[in-house]
């Protein structure tokens, strides 16, 4: 591919990053805020707070999860007392606690939920000190318009400003205003990425952020901007130091994963096929997964990649959100249902076990019942596996969003769930046929529906409970499929 790295190049540069990264891993961060600050957060961002060495000092050890607000509220008067009693006047050495109560919607009705709000809630009246943030992709679609219509509101970030969250709260307390940042600051982000810490065999690694598709329906673009890849070297290092730490399989993370132009230090660019072929040869690491792709950039020197690299799963989320070329144009899709048919088509020549997965869009404007039926035979057609089936809901600010709803709600119903029934009777047929069959897999941890049994994932993506020992947790064995169920297996460890 023009533009690209070659293989050779690009696998001599990862020998010589994994030999930096195995004999001197980077040291993290010790920066730190000089501003003590305690939140109350929403499960959405915790996770990233948490891990993020940068902002550890200043947040994480007076984090305050939402199973614990129970007992902060009972609290919270005790506390008020003991702090009046051990107040100082010295304001640069006196620890400010201020509980975040955090919004995030991701659909149509989210942004009505701010105004829901009112400038004294219950929370505000028993703590005079929380501070109302809005949070994610509705922040970054609204904007200046959410002070304006909820003044009381008090901090705004977008996805891509998440590291910026101390600092924007450590000005609201400065200057009394609200804090507004919906900005894409594009390799900044990466920069504030955590180091690479995991407590399980399986990581995500994100490689790329944004979107330059445009469908018409999507908010992607105008909520996390441009497409943007992280730089080669970062990419390794992470995975590299993941791989030092046991992580047995990765998952690259990214809004549209093969749009991924990282650059080198030499100034090449790496495209995603070659990313996926240096990724490969990382000591450690037995099984690579992606998410997301787009149809009209899954090229064949990706394709390629399944018949050369066996650590990549025969797994594959490939969207198409319909099966009708007319839909799929008024879309801005890309592609037609016969050039999607036809990546299929070449996959499943080189990998005949590939079970692939979608997501679709029913009662998409305009969308006829002669236009869901050739969605719906595309469907039994592909034979996709564990798909998600979404009702259309107009986003503001999207092209489509101008175009008449004229599909009743009832109607998107049925076809939701005739489409959901296709795609389930799919999903156990698939499962029926592992039955007697020994897979590899990955244990994740303590099964979800028995504490007594362990679960395990497959390749394919299937979960499988069985009995084990603790000691298999994190590890990749062989397990005999034994029973079969729509959306799980049963299994049992082969002796060796």
């Amino acid at each position: 591919m023009v533009g690209c790295c070659s293989r050779s190049s690009a696998t001599a540069h990862f020998c010589a990053l994994t030999n930096q990264c195995f004999r001197r891993p980077a040291k993290p961060s010790t920066r730190s805020s000089e501003t003590e600050i305690s939140i109350t957060i929403s499960p959405a961002i915790t996770g990233y707070l948490r891990k993020t060495q940068t902002m550890k000092k200043s947040i994480y050890p007076h984090l305050r999860l939402p199973n614990e607000r129970i007992r902060q509220r009972k609290n919270a008067r005790r506390t008020r007392r003991r702090k009046r009693r051990h107040r100082t006047s010295d304001r640069s050495r006196r620890s400010r606690h201020h509980p975040l109560q955090h919004l995030l919607r991701a659909r149509k009705s989210a942004g009505k939920s701010v105004l829901r709000l009112r400038p004294r809630t219950p929370a505000q009246r028993k703590n005079p000190d929380l501070i109302i943030g809005v949070a994610g992709c509705v922040a970054s679609q609204e904007g200046e318009n959410i002070i304006k219509r909820a003044p009381y509101v008090d901090v705004v970030f977008g996805p891509q400003t998440l590291h910026r969250l101390p600092k924007m709260i450590v000005d609201k307390e400065t200057s009394g205003l609200s804090q507004v940042d919906i900005s894409f600051p594009e390799i900044e982000k990466f920069d504030h990425l955590p180091p690479a810490r995991v407590e399980g065999g399986a990581a995500f690694v994100s490689i790329m952020e944004g979107c330059s598709k445009y469908c018409s329906f999507c908010v992607v673009p105008y909520t996390r901007g441009e497409e943007f890849s992280r730089p080669l070297n970062d990419v390794l290092t992470e995975i590299a130091n993941l791989a030092q730490q046991g992580v047995k399989e990765i998952n690259l993370l990214g809004q549209n994963v093969n749009a991924y132009r990282g650059e080198m230090e030499d100034g090449e660019i790496c495209d995603f096929a070659t990313l996926l072929r240096i990724v490969h040869e990382i000591p450690g690491i037995e099984r690579m997964r992606f998410t997301t792709s787009h149809p009209r950039e899954f090229t064949d020197s990706i394709i390629e990649c399944y018949r050369d690299l066996p650590k990549l799963v025969s797994h594959l989320h490939l969207p198409i959100q319909s099966g009708s070329d007319r839909v799929l144009s008024a879309m801005k899709r890309g592609y037609t249902a016969l050039e999607y048919k036809s990546i299929i088509r070449k996959l499943r020549a080189i990998r005949p076990d590939l079970c692939l997965s979608s997501d679709f869009i029913v009662g998409f404007p305009g969308e006829t019942e002669r236009e869901f039926e050739q969605t719906l035979k595309l469907v039994k057609d592909i034979a996709f596996d564990l798909s998600f089936v979404f009702i259309y809901s107009p986003r503001p600010g999207t092209p489509a969003a101008n175009l008449p709803d004229d599909t009743p709600h009832a109607e998107k119903v049925r076809r939701l769930e005739a489409l959901n029934e296709v795609i389930e009777a799919e999903t156990a047929r698939i499962n029926q046929t592992m039955i007697g069959t020994v897979q590899r897999c990955l244990v994740e941890g303590i099964s979800k529906k028995d504490p007594d049994q362990l679960q395990a994932r497959t390749a394919n993506n299937r979960v499988v409970n069985f009995t084990g020992t603790p000691d298999m947790i994190n590890q990749m064995i062989d397990l005999e499929i034994t029973e079969a169920y729509t959306f799980s297996l049963r299994g049992k460890p082969v002796e060796a």
